[in-house]
C-alpha cells in the first residue's frame, strides 16, 4: 500500500510531494485540484515549520500530520504549546487591561486552556471524519 499524501492548502489527496529526476534534481508537484504545490514545506528547515505551526496555520499542521515522518513526542509537545499559546492568547485579550492577577482571573486561563484542548481534539476528529 502507498504512501497518500496530502496537499496543505486544499487538504485533498496527492500522490507524490516530488519528482526525483537525479540524485541533485528534484521537482515539486503541483496538487491537481488546486494547482498549488502540493507541500512546499519539503524544501522548508523545521525551525520554519515551528514558526507557522506556532502561528497556527493549517498549512503547517497539514505537512506534520499528513506529508512529514512525525514522531509521537515532538507532535505531542507541539500540540501543548500551541494549546498553551493559544489559551494565553484568549485569556490576556479579555483581560486587557486589569493590573492585579486574581484567582479567579487565573482559573479563567485554565477554562481557556481546556477549551483549547477540546477545540483542537474536535477540529482533528471532524478532519478526520471528513
Amino acid at each position: 500500500m502507498a504512501l497518500q499524501y496530502v496537499c496543505i492548502q486544499c487538504g485533498k489527496a496527492a500522490e507524490n510531494l516530488f519528482r526525483r529526476y537525479s540524485s541533485e534534481l528534484i521537482e515539486v508537484c503541483k496538487c491537481k485540484t488546486c494547482g498549488n504545490v502540493v507541500d512546499h514545506y519539503i524544501e522548508y528547515d523545521n525551525v520554519i515549520i515551528f514558526i507557522d505551526s506556532i502561528l497556527l496555520r493549517i498549512q503547517a499542521f497539514r505537512h506534520l500530520l499528513y506529508n512529514s515522518e512525525l514522531r509521537f513526542g515532538w507532535a505531542f509537545r507541539l500540540f501543548m504549546l500551541t494549546s498553551i499559546c493559544e489559551a494565553y492568547h484568549h485569556w490576556a485579550v479579555e483581560h486587557k487591561g486589569q493590573q492585579a492577577i486574581t484567582a479567579a482571573i487565573e482559573v479563567s486561563f485554565y477554562v481557556k486552556l481546556l477549551s483549547a484542548f477540546t477545540g483542537y481534539s474536535s477540529k482533528v476528529i471532524i478532519h478526520i471524519c471528513s
